[in-house]
């Protein structure tokens, strides 16, 4: 079945022309040599498959730009994979029989490379050899006790490794090249940061966390602009005002302190009751991520950052935004849905945002809509899902950029939501749960530039077979408890871009092989729960 499925999916691909194609996770144990008529392919995906040899067929494609190889054993690297001369980005496993060969060498392009290293015992030198990389992820190090000395040599800019514990890991230090670290592991295996980054004085982007405290002297690295760790900062974010070259910042437990006056990205954990007034002064910042539970209010002077164009209050409990002294023109996405929600809300800040594009509300126990979110007329994006509301404004429909509405979970009257659909016609992702009583919005069927129906309904609902009207439907998610009626399914394959059915229900539903085998055939994925 997983064969005739990879076939079909590459059957669409070569009448698509999509520039992607995924064939991963489906247990193939060889690839159909169609594979090589998809000459126009930039992406492909063929992790967790088990065929040992790469068919030559592969060669044809030359406007491969990634190429995703992990998760299974080659016997060999084939030489002629150098044909592949678009290649930039490309995972995969080395043989440690047979090693790295030199074919890796020679891809002109290359500038991420993910390296499975498994049963390695010596890195190979021939990474030596490779061109010079933006990234080098390198995993599977279990075997390994000790770096060689040609380590710092490497011409990469960027290294993602997982600490083993190798004696002579400082080496690492030594790696003038490079500007990015990333140093991914258990954050309770290690209880400082190790003294060799303090001589890295070219890092720009460092990603480490350990069970320790953050050293101060990190800001010595005056290259640094990016900095992830979820470590303790207690020390470092008393003097951490002066610490002029940090732009982008994602820690946790931080207090009210003096922030990097440059930082352009904030994502931090707050453990105090209110909020941190010391971000008012950052006048350069773009994002801002926050999470805490001790604070209900959202200041107004956060809506007058004059850069800020997106803000993540969704981890806290935050339902009073208040308004700002000026309207604001920076911010295009609020995402404040929450599980931690009062029935007690004041959102009349988010009135003065109109150039917002995405909103996001989901989980707030609003009843009702404010009446004048028909104002926001930038909005590309809502989500309403889970707001107790019991109507929908028909001035909604002034909205006219809207292409995602999600409103499940609700109890809105069908004569509302099919008034409000009608006036969508541009709408292109939908999401919404149907009462008992209701009768399908017949709407729906007239939303021609849908992309993706996500739809809850319950046992004696009818699904429309009407459905197929919509040509452009990619993705159709049909979730109900049980089912009555039987679904159309035979008319859905009418659908001419349908690449995913998903019916989800307490019990697997009910379908013919033999029509299962005819999804399969055009390439769509279908899950039955």
């Amino acid at each position: 079945m997983n064969e005739q499925l990879c076939r079909a999916r590459i059957a669409h691909n070569a009448q698509t022309r999509e520039p992607s194609l995924d064939l991963s996770h489906l247990d193939l144990t060889r690839l159909p040599e169609t594979i090589g008529e998809l000459t126009h392919l930039e992406a492909l995906d063929v992790r967790y498959n088990y065929w040992r040899q790469l068919p030559s067929e592969f060669a044809n494609l030359t406007k491969l730009r990634s190429l995703d190889l992990s998760f299974f054993n080659l016997d060999t690297i084939p030489e002629w994979l150098d044909q592949l001369t678009s290649l930039e980005e490309l995972a995969i496993r080395a043989n440690p029989t047979t090693g790295i060969p030199a074919v890796l060498t020679r891809l002109p392009r290359l500038q991420k490379l993910n390296l499975y290293l498994d049963g390695f015992e010596v890195l190979p030198r021939e990474l030596l050899n490779l061109p010079p990389l933006h990234m080098l992820d390198i995993d599977g190090l279990e075997k390994l006790t000790t770096f060689p000395a040609w380590l710092s040599e490497l011409p990469i800019k960027h290294l993602v490794y997982y600490p083993r514990g190798i004696s002579n890991e400082p080496l690492i230090g030594t790696m003038t090249s490079l500007e990015g670290l990333d140093l991914w592991h258990n954050h309770d295996e290690l209880t400082a940061f190790p003294e060799w980054l303090r001589q890295m004085h070219n890092l720009r982007w460092l990603c480490f966390s350990a069970n320790a405290v953050v050293p101060t002297w990190l800001m010595e690295l005056s290259q640094l602009t990016y900095l992830e760790s979820y470590s303790d900062f207690g020390k470092l974010s008393q003097i951490w005002h002066a610490w002029e070259s940090l732009e982008q910042l994602k820690c946790r437990n931080v207090g009210d302190t003096a922030f990097p006056p440059n930082l352009k990205t904030l994502d931090i954990g707050i453990n105090q009751a209110t909020f941190p007034e010391s971000i008012r002064t950052l006048d350069k910042l773009e994002e801002l991520h926050i999470e805490g539970e001790g604070f209900r209010e959202l200041p107004g002077w956060v809506l007058e950052l004059p850069q800020l164009h997106t803000l993540d209050i969704v981890s806290t409990r935050i339902d009073h935004i208040l308004p700002p002294a000026q309207p604001n023109h920076s911010l295009r996405k609020l995402m404040m849905h929450s599980l931690f929600c009062s029935h007690h809300h004041t959102l009349d800040g988010i009135r003065s945002l109109h150039r917002l594009e995405k909103l996001s509300l989901g989980g707030h126990t609003l009843e009702q809509l404010p009446s004048w979110l028909h104002e926001l007329q930038q909005l590309r994006e809502l989500s309403i899902d889970d707001c107790a509301l019991t109507d929908l404004d028909p001035s909604l429909g002034q909205l006219q950029e809207l292409e995602a509405l999600h409103v499940s979970d609700n109890y809105i009257p069908i004569t509302r939501l099919e008034h409000v659909l009608s006036q969508f016609i541009q709408l292109k992702h939908l999401s919404l749960h149907l009462s008992g009583n209701d009768q399908f919005p017949s709407s729906i069927c007239q939303l021609h530039q849908l992309r993706s129906l996500e739809i809850g309904i319950w046992a004696t609902h009818v699904i429309p077979a009407s459905l197929n009207q919509l040509k452009n439907l990619e993705i159709l998610w049909i979730s109900a408890p049980e089912l009555e009626h039987p679904l159309p399914l035979e008319a859905w394959l009418e659908l001419p871009k349908l690449k995913e059915l998903q019916i989800r229900l307490n019990a697997p539903y009910p379908i013919d092989p033999e029509l299962l085998q005819r999804f399969v055939q055009r390439g769509i994925h279908v899950d039955l729960g």
